[in-house]
């Protein structure tokens, strides 16, 4: 009778066994292949790093307070990130930022979203854009194109349905493509086809790489770090960063009435010096801002204002470089190719953008034998040169 109970012990402690192991297994699997349903357990906040310039201003200490358990969301009803176009020099982490965002997605989304990749070389190839679409069926995927300006005509024009209504019809056919986010990035954002562009719902300037990260870059190098996953181990760009957290953060908040002010609709329309797009993509920073903060005051205008770059006479970081090499060749006549690699901008980026906003702004004039920056432009950034 003893040795019969011994056995049927055994048997039991075995079976257990052999279940945590086979569950062990399928974990795993799970896991590698990247369906693992990772638990939604993250702050909403958006922990600012020690070195960023940010600390402690209202848009910081708000986002804090609102340290509580994401919910776990219905996929289907969650909405996604928005269509992003990210431009500036060669080198300042377009790419990486993109990964990065991609990975920081699973704190609203609930789980991983599938993160796809591609270059307008690749999507030359025949049928190739509509195999991509045809396989993009998970909720809330990643689709990075590098150098999207370089993308041939007719996947562009196949993208504006796409990105716009989520309809896509090609070689196989017309079917509905679940809501996704297309990350562009560009280094020469003059060269976009206006419907294109339109169609980007955030557009968001990085600065050149400052030699402060490129030595924390060598660092990482020779301690073997690998790429950034998220937020914190990118290096730079600090304030970009922060206005991707607070639209990731955004997504997860209720949408409250917004009445803005006459004197903030003023503040907005002054800084997108008559461009209907720039004054578009402001407004759109200022929903989000609100949508988090639950407030919306000249204060907190300014403050949304100063994560874009964009100062009192809606100049943003690229206007401010091309004044800056004005300056420091006495504000000689320059012309707009010798302008452009001095001031580390795209010469189609300069005549297209940069230089119209420039002259609308009062700040900078053009004639035959260059640019030269007006008396007003000298009156108020001689002083600042430094710190343009």
């Amino acid at each position: 009778m003893g040795t019969a109970v011994w056995i049927i012990m055994g048997v039991i402690i075995f079976i257990g066994l052999f279940c945590k192991e086979e569950e062990a297994v399928k974990k795993l699997s799970r896991e590698e292949e990247g369906t693992t349903t990772i638990p939604v357990d993250f702050p909403l906040a958006m922990e600012a790093d020690a070195t960023t310039p940010l600390k402690d201003s209202p848009i910081d200490t708000t986002i804090e307070s609102l340290n509580t358990p994401a919910p776990v969301c219905d996929a289907l009803a969650h909405p996604v990130f928005p269509h992003l176009l990210l431009w500036g020099p060669a080198g300042s982490g377009k790419t990486a930022l993109a990964r990065v965002l991609a990975n920081e997605l699973i704190k609203p989304y609930g789980y991983a979203p599938n993160f796809l990749e591609f270059t307008p070389m690749v999507l030359r190839e025949e049928d190739t854009i509509d195999a991509i679409l045809v396989e993009m069926v998970n909720y809330g995927t990643v689709l990075f194109i590098d150098e999207v300006h370089s993308l041939p005509s007719q996947v562009e024009e196949c993208l504006y349905s796409v990105m716009q209504d989520g309809v896509f019809s090609g070689k196989y056919g017309t079917f509905k493509i679940p809501p996704f986010t297309l990350v562009g990035a560009t280094t020469k954002a003059g060269l976009l086809q206006k419907p294109l562009r339109d169609r980007f719902t955030l557009e968001l300037e990085l600065d050149p790489t400052t030699q402060e990260d490129l030595i924390q870059i060598i660092r990482d190098q020779e301690q073997n770090i690998p790429a950034p996953t998220n937020f914190s181990q990118y290096h730079g760009q600090e304030k970009i960063k922060m206005l991707l957290k607070l639209h990731i953060a955004a997504l997860s908040q209720p949408d409250p009435p917004l009445d803005l002010t006459d004197d903030i609709k003023q503040f907005l329309a002054e800084r997108a010096l008559s461009n209907p797009r720039i004054l578009k993509q402001l407004y759109r920073h200022i929903i989000a801002y609100y949508k988090v903060v639950k407030k919306m005051t000249i204060v907190e205008a300014e403050v949304c204002m100063n994560l874009l770059g964009v100062d009192n006479y809606g100049l943003h970081s690229s206007d401010r470089r091309v004044i800056k090499a004005l300056l420091r060749r006495d504000n000689k006549p320059v012309g707009a190719k010798a302008l452009a690699g001095v001031a580390n901008v795209s010469v189609v980026d300069l005549e297209e953008a940069i230089e119209p906003r420039l002259v609308l702004s009062g700040m900078l004039e053009r004639s035959s034998r260059g640019r030269i920056l007006t008396p007003q432009a000298l009156e108020i950034y001689s002083e600042q040169e430094g710190g343009i």
